[in-house]
């Protein structure tokens, strides 16, 4: 592609990371798996610090060609943990999920217990294993990760992500959206507020906490946040948004089974009227059911 500087290249390299993650993980993501693969991530380092620490009270041959040191490997690890945790927190940090007290105390525990635990591996320390061989914090942050996936018994859990494509018209040009952006990752963007009465606010299909994924079928995951910005100011009048909701609390998640994501449309039932041609013994009544929603409601009705 001609890209000659280093962090052209890790840019483009990251949004598609980030492209992939949403087509691949969209019908199986939920708090609960997040939940699982952070203490997965966690016992895996544990074991990782055991085996070092019995590595280190025995004499070991040189390293393997490929094979990493073991402070690199930790520090990988311990950087995989910090992904993990950001994802999970992305969730948390977002309606339904940030309005219960229970998640709310959920994400601070874990939240504080990964600070602490980057924070160790940076003090400056070269040894990192007598940092973290000491203390239980990656025991502490298993029980409370599985404490969400075997005790909690909200339905929200399990509960996956869609994407809904929404439309917003203007009525003059100048005008605004009435959409604030917030970027707490790179290359994501959140719906941070909208402004009543605007064509977002009228719109009536877009919540605080979305993503922008698409906008005009131009996919925008991974671009910087002035560049969003100026793509949605280049609108004059129509602007149609693909946005990635999370779960609500009713149940109305749509899912894909066919790997592919599916797009949540509305589905109104219509009512039916049929008349049935049977007259009634001596009253003259001509008996009409309505079907409505699947049920099927008669009444008589004088002839």
């Amino acid at each position: 592609m001609n890209m000659s500087q280093l962090s052209a290249r890790n840019s483009l390299l990251y949004s598609i990371e980030l492209l992939m993650k949403l087509c691949y993980n969209l019908d199986s993501e939920n708090l609960q798996t997040l939940a699982l693969q952070l203490s997965v991530r966690c016992r895996n380092l544990q074991n990782d610090l055991k085996r070092v620490s019995s590595a280190n009270a025995h004499p070991r041959p040189a390293l393997c060609c490929g094979q990493l040191p073991d402070r690199v490997h930790l520090l990988l690890e311990i950087s995989c943990l910090a992904e993990d945790t950001k994802r999970i927190i992305s969730w948390l940090d977002r309606n339904p999920f940030n309005i219960t007290s229970y998640y709310r105390t959920f994400r601070n525990s874990v939240l504080h217990v990964v600070v602490q635990i980057i924070q160790l591996t940076q003090n400056g320390s070269k040894d990192i294993l007598e940092n973290l061989k000491n203390i239980q914090m990656l025991v502490k942050l298993c029980a409370i990760c599985d404490r969400l996936v075997e005790e909690t018994k909200d339905p929200l859990v399990i509960q996956t992500a869609y994407l809904r494509k929404v439309y917003l018209r203007k009525l003059r040009s100048n005008d605004e959206w009435g959409i604030n952006l917030e970027s707490p990752y790179r290359g994501v963007h959140f719906i941070s507020s909208i402004r009543f009465q605007s064509p977002a606010d009228l719109c009536g299909k877009v919540n605080i906490g979305d993503e922008i994924v698409e906008i005009d079928d131009q996919v925008v995951i991974g671009w910087q946040r002035k560049c969003l910005l100026s793509l949605l100011k280049s609108k004059e009048h129509h602007a149609c948004l693909v946005l990635k909701k999370h779960p609500e609390n009713t149940c109305s998640v749509a899912k894909s089974f066919t790997g592919k994501p599916k797009f949540l449309t509305a589905d109104i039932t219509r009512a039916k009227c049929r008349k049935e041609r049977r007259r009634s013994a001596s009253v003259m009544l001509i008996p009409v059911s309505f079907e409505c929603c699947g049920q099927n409601v008669e009444f008589p009705k004088e002839g």
